[in-house]
């Protein structure tokens, strides 16, 4: 059994529950003693495997899963 890493660890928090505010990340990553996950959200963001936004009001930031666009090929067979 291979061991993850802090990066895998936190990118399958925000995986599993995207969309998902920082603080919500911070709370399951220190039950998996990561203690910096706002800088490992960083690290996968500019890595470009998770990206943010943030709704009018709130005060951190919502993390998701970046989706690539599909192309579809219509009337092509």
């Amino acid at each position: 059994m291979t061991k993850k890493t802090q990066l895998e660890i936190v990118f399958d928090i925000v995986k599993m529950g995207q969309p998902i505010k920082t603080e919500q990340v911070n709370k399951h990553g220190l039950a998996n003693y990561i203690c910096s996950a706002d800088r490992l959200l960083r690290k996968l963001a500019e890595a470009g495997r998770i990206c943010s936004y943030k709704l009018t009001g709130d005060k951190t930031k919502t993390w998701v899963i970046e989706k690539k666009p599909v192309q579809l090929t219509l009337g092509v067979k």
